[in-house]
C-alpha cells in the first residue's frame, strides 16, 4: 500500500471540492484517511498457518447466521455493511472452526469489491476449507453510496445468495 498516493489523492480530493486543505479541521485528513486504509486493507490478515478444519464424524448441516461485516465499495469507495450467514455439510470428516469462519469473513471483507463479490468470495474459501462443495453464504447489506443519494432510503438492504452443492437452487 502506498500511503503517500493516497494522502495525495485525497488532498486533490479536497482541492476538487473547493475546501481549505489549510484549515485545521483538514490539514490532518490526508493522514487519517490512509492510515485508516491501511488499518481496513490489512495484508497480514492472511490465514495463518494453523490448522482451521477439525477431525469430526458429524455428518449433519452446519449454519452459522449472523455474522457482521463491513467492506468497501469498489465502484464508490464507501462502505456497505451488514450480516453474513453461512450454512455448510462438512466434507471428509472435517468441520471448521467457529473463530475460522469469523477470520475467512474478516478476510474476504478486508478489499475493494461488491457485495456479490464478496458472497462467493466467502463460499470458495469455505468450500476450500471445509473441503465441501456443500455451501451456501446469505449476505444483508446496507450500502452508504445508496444512503447518500437520498436519504429516504435508509431502510433499503440488499440480500445475496450464493451456493453450491446440494443448496444450489436448481437441484
Amino acid at each position: 500500500m502506498n500511503t503517500k498516493s493516497i494522502k495525495m489523492g485525497v488532498l486533490l480530493i479536497l482541492k476538487g471540492l473547493g475546501e481549505d486543505i489549510h484549515r485545521e479541521g483538514l490539514r490532518d485528513t490526508p493522514d487519517r484517511i490512509a492510515k485508516m486504509y491501511s488499518r481496513f486493507m490489512r495484508d497480514d490478515i492472511q490465514q495463518d498457518n494453523k490448522t482451521i478444519a477439525f477431525t469430526s464424524d458429524f455428518d449433519g448441516t452446519i449454519s452459522i447466521q449472523q455474522l457482521p461485516f463491513h467492506s468497501l465499495c469498489e465502484h464508490h469507495l464507501l462502505p456497505f455493511w451488514g450480516n453474513v450467514s453461512i450454512t455448510y455439510k462438512p466434507g471428509r470428516g472435517s468441520v471448521v472452526g467457529l473463530s475460522k469462519i469469523v477470520g475467512i469473513v474478516s478476510r474476504c471483507a478486508s478489499k475493494l469489491q461488491l457485495q456479490e463479490e464478496l458472497a462467493k468470495n466467502i463460499m470458495q474459501e469455505m468450500k476450500r476449507q471445509s473441503n465441501s462443495e456443500d455451501v451456501m453464504v446469505t449476505m444483508e447489506a446496507t450500502h452508504l453510496c445508496l444512503l447518500m443519494k437520498n436519504n429516504t432510503w435508509h431502510n433499503i438492504t440488499m440480500s445475496t445468495v450464493t451456493s453450491s452443492g446440494i443448496f444450489e437452487a436448481d437441484k
